[in-house]
């Protein structure tokens, strides 16, 4: 298993946060996500053979928040 933290901007509510959660947790391959948007930091753990961070990066892009 491969733990990540990436830097979120954009988040300005706690709603945010539960967005990304639910979007980024649905992916195959997602194990643990973890999103505070007053640090603006997710931690994801996840199983590198399945996913890979360019497709998490743009999961949570397409939601309309920057990532990396």
């Amino acid at each position: 298993m491969t733990k990540k933290e990436f830097n979120i901007t954009g988040m300005d509510c706690n709603g945010c946060a539960n967005t990304i959660t639910n979007s980024v947790s649905k992916l195959e391959g997602i194990k643990k996500i973890e999103v505070d948007y007053k640090t603006g930091k997710a931690r994801i753990e996840y199983d590198k053979k399945k996913i890979n961070t360019d497709e998490i990066i743009k999961k949570i892009e397409a939601l309309g928040y920057k990532a990396k």
